[in-house]
């Protein structure tokens, strides 16, 4: 199979986004076969005429082949981050052997099989919390729009309730990764860029932050620790935006910055 070329459209204030470029960036793929394209969500150009003709859900981010077209003539397009995942992970590691098979496993089906259900887990559990949470206290308010208070406490009742469930069921090792794993797969990195927005909060104007909501937790501390890195140095330069934003908000450092091979 001849590589293709992919355009992968995304935003480093999304946390899926950056989960994406990490993987990509760790795994060769970028620069390389994929080429990343900025869409501006505080611009909402994900909302705009163009890119809605290529993603009707608005949404990002979104992978578009850049070569060959489907049976209705039109490029490939997939959204959705672990659909993402699943298919570049298929492409370049099961069928073209570029990438190692434990980013997303693919010989072994346990292997796999676990991985997966930790991806599923975190949809409804860690993304759902950290989403309500975030865009009540402080998205929402970058947009110029009203946050609920209400609802941030609900997402925040619920992050404390599925840390504990991280660490005791997706950490349990031997191995230092989810899933008891000995290297880091696309759920580490997608975890791990799911907490960092954490860092934009600030305990005098949001009434908590990352440092109190992590510090029950050290074994997640010391994993998001690991995982930057395993994939220095790309996780602080992905994560440079975040940071900028975090430190203008008089937000908390990450667990992973003090992981002295993960700065720049």
């Amino acid at each position: 199979m001849a590589l293709d070329g992919y355009t992968l459209y995304l935003d480093y204030m999304s946390q899926p986004s950056r989960a994406l470029a990490i993987f990509c960036r760790a795994a060769g793929l970028s620069p390389g076969p994929v080429k990343e394209q900025t869409v501006f969500i505080h611009k909402r150009e994900q909302r705009s005429p163009e890119y809605l003709a290529n993603n009707p859900l608005g949404k990002l981010p979104l992978l578009e082949q850049t070569s060959g077209a489907t049976s209705d003539g039109q490029p490939f397009r997939l959204p959705e981050s672990v659909a993402i995942f699943s298919y570049l992970t298929t492409v370049y590691g099961h069928l073209q052997r570029k990438i190692p098979d434990h980013w997303y496993p693919q010989r072994c089906p346990k292997a796999r099989a676990r991985v997966e259900s930790a991806l599923h887990w975190y949809h409804t559990t860690l993304r759902a919390g950290c989403t309500r949470l975030m865009w009540n206290k402080v998205v929402a308010a970058r947009l110029g729009m009203q946050g609920s208070e209400a609802l941030a406490q609900d997402g925040l009742a619920q992050l404390k309730l599925c840390l504990p469930q991280l660490e005791s069921v997706w950490l349990p090792g031997p191995g230092p990764y989810l899933c008891g794993n000995d290297r880091p797969s696309v759920a580490d990195v997608l975890f791990c860029c799911e907490l960092e927005q954490l860092t934009m909060l600030n305990n005098d104007k949001h009434g908590v932050d990352m440092a109190s909501i992590l510090e029950p937790h050290p074994r997640i501390r010391q994993w998001m620790r690991t995982v930057a890195q395993s994939v220095a140095p790309h996780y602080e330069r992905v994560h440079a935006v975040l940071r900028k934003a975090a430190l203008a908000s008089g937000g908390t450092l990450s667990p992973a910055q003090e992981a002295p091979t993960a700065r720049l």
